[in-house]
């Protein structure tokens, strides 16, 4: 694999999240090399001299300045706003919002008041049970309940058992079969890729996690089968 390839696919691997054993697997190298590699990176990223004389084309070497610099990006005012308006919708809470935005919870509620920004709340104790009401006959166990409505599996319990009209779904032995997550097995897609494409029980908040659809994989004696795909879709 060429360098200017290997370096893409690193740093697309990292943009999807996955682990190192994740990116190790796909770019096909041992898991060894990646925290040292990806600290030259950083080196690289950050001196502009060390970079230039790096031999990549001019878009890898933008993607790694991108993707690794560790110098602080300066925004006006202006910016800092808009990144507040577009993100204050989809944010969890308060906290969530300050760091992705990279500023102090009491600056984003200042910005956030003199723009006349609506910031989020956490959802209240009864939207949760709400939420648990409604999903709980459709999902398949109580931990993919859990992780749908983002509580604890024994937080959802103790909500059940102190509401008699939540019926929680049975705990299976084994793993029951997902034909649309099968169907992205054999076309040789990534957990990324499966996590992104399959979405969440209520299809418009929580995807399900990569460890799940592993551990889906793996329960259904289909990891063989997959990472031979994965590397026909990568021929």
């Amino acid at each position: 694999m060429a360098l200017d390839d290997f370096i893409s696919d690193l740093i697309k691997c990292r943009t999807q999240g996955l682990t190192d054993e994740e990116t190790a697997e796909a770019l096909d190298c041992s898991i060894k090399i990646l925290p040292g590699y990806e600290a030259s990176l950083t080196c690289l990223a950050d001196n502009k001299q060390y970079l230039s004389d790096l031999d990549v084309s001019p878009e890898t070497k933008e993607q790694i300045t991108s993707h690794y610099s560790t110098k602080k990006i300066y925004l006006s005012r202006e910016q800092r706003v808009q990144e507040i308006r577009e993100l204050a919708p989809i944010a969890y809470n308060v906290p969530e919002l300050a760091e992705a935005v990279g500023l102090s919870e009491s600056t984003v509620r200042i910005y956030a008041y003199q723009e006349e920004i609506n910031l989020p709340t956490p959802a209240s104790r009864e939207q949760r049970v709400q939420e648990i009401r409604e999903l709980a006959p459709i999902a398949y166990n109580v931990p993919e309940l859990a992780e749908a409505v983002g509580l604890a599996e024994q937080t959802v319990r103790n909500y059940a058992s102190q509401h008699e009209d939540i019926d929680l779904p049975h705990v299976y032995d084994g793993p029951i079969r997902r034909p649309e997550i099968d169907d992205l097995i054999v076309e040789g897609c990534t957990l990324q890729q499966i996590k992104d494409t399959i979405g969440s029980l209520d299809g418009k908040r929580t995807h399900l996690s990569r460890e799940r659809i592993r551990r889906y994989i793996n329960g259904t004696g289909q990891h063989a089968d997959w990472v031979m795909f994965k590397k026909l879709r990568a021929a």
